[in-house]
């Protein structure tokens, strides 16, 4: 384990090799595709890895962020049998395969209603219990170590993912007890600050593509955010915990052919199959950013992570982590940092929070899944508690 002195501590796991960049794994990944339709009449398209022939796999459920559709964590598909785990990757409403939000529903975001979080708690918590009750997944162990769900949200995902946990009232008692003895683990894979409501630190010049900008061809501006999100960054400071120790601007456009952006080692395939028609992301994503709704979202995190009578009530044996790189985006490593004060202030004040733990690899950008999939896997289900 290793410390970034001083400042706030981070945890660390697993030298990282951004030079590994997997072309030999075998093509295709093994697994079948899936569209489920909830009891609202929504359809979630998803992939399956398939159940493992054992009586105590763990079913991982694992939410994708802005731009990128579920496909794009598809390597992790082949690492699932290894790891006595059955793989779903969820498309989010409006991607591939899912059904889109309706005109009425983009408003809500624009308004930054409640209402519109709490239809995809219950949405996701439906999603969730088909692999309780259909598909018979296996139940916790007794030391939590095996069995039940995993809930993975990357990046934006993180604003669907957290909605599950931060209002008791939304899913309803029947529901709630057909997921809460299942539900074993959240993992919180590398959130920006606008999934968290967190603002941008002030007076900081930030180099930031998903704002709208009308000179800019939406084309030019897709291919800006895919550059964006898989580059490598140099952070000058980020044991101080200060918005100056934090790289803010555009990724060089030289680089070492070894910090390649993420985006560039993908195949013409994988660009075609990962990604998603930028119409699609305005329509879907882009109304999150909106102040309404940032401001919606962070009441949220706070509930779900910090309020003291939601976690001591719901969810209550529920296992946090919250998983960055050293060298992912500034607004995800900025997110981190800001988690963890509030996390480490929180408990030196007493109050009793929702247990997290905080893990940071070294020398990772924003899709380690992609890089080091088995890493990934391996950490995943067990909880990011082992030092590789």
């Amino acid at each position: 384990m290793h410390i970034y002195p001083p400042g706030p501590s981070y945890p660390i796991i697993a030298s990282f090799q951004p030079r590994f960049f997997l072309k030999s794994q075998p093509d295709p990944f093994m697994h079948t595709e899936h569209t489920l339709r909830l009891p609202d009449g929504t359809d979630i398209f998803y992939t399956d890895s398939g159940a493992p022939d054992t009586l105590d796999y763990t079913t991982v459920v694992v939410v994708h962020r802005i731009v990128f559709n579920g496909y794009v964590f598809e390597r992790l598909h082949e690492w699932a049998p290894k790891y006595n785990a059955r793989l779903v990757l969820m498309n989010r409403r409006g991607y591939h395969g899912s059904t889109p939000f309706t005109d009425a529903e983009v408003e809500e975001m624009h308004q930054g209603r409640k209402h519109f979080q709490d239809r995809l708690a219950l949405q996701l918590a439906c999603f969730l219990k088909h692999f309780i009750e259909k598909e018979s997944a296996p139940p916790v162990n007794p030391d939590r170590s095996t069995g039940g769900l995993v809930l993975v949200g990357w990046s934006l995902a993180n604003a669907t993912t957290l909605s599950l946990l931060a209002n008791p009232t939304v899913v309803g008692r029947e529901l709630y007890e057909a997921i809460e003895p299942y539900l074993r683990t959240l993992v919180m894979y590398d959130p920006p600050t606008v999934a968290l409501g967190y603002p941008m630190p002030p007076d900081t010049q930030v180099y930031y593509p998903l704002a709208v900008d009308p000179t800019v061809d939406p084309e030019e501006r897709h291919s800006a955010i895919a550059v964006w999100v898989s580059a490598f960054y140099d952070h000058s400071d980020l044991g101080s915990g200060e918005p100056t120790g934090v790289h803010w601007a555009k990724p060089s456009e030289v680089v070492d052919p070894a910090d390649t952006a993420t985006i560039d080692c993908y195949s013409a395939e994988e660009r075609a199959k990962f990604s998603t028609p930028f119409p699609v992301v305005l329509a879907t994503d882009f109304p999150l950013f909106q102040p309404k709704m940032q401001a919606l979202l962070q009441t949220q995190t706070h509930a779900a992570l910090f309020e003291e009578n939601t976690v001591s009530s719901y969810f209550p044996r529920l296992n946090v982590v919250h998983i960055s790189g050293t060298r992912t985006i500034a607004v995800c490593i900025w997110a981190y940092t800001k988690t963890l004060r509030m996390y480490t202030d929180a408990r030196a004040s007493g109050k009793a929070i929702r247990p997290v733990k905080f893990v940071l690899v070294p020398g990772a950008n924003h899709l380690i899944h992609y890089h080091r999939p088995e890493l990934v896997m391996r950490e995943i289900l067990g909880g990011f508690t082992q030092v590789l």
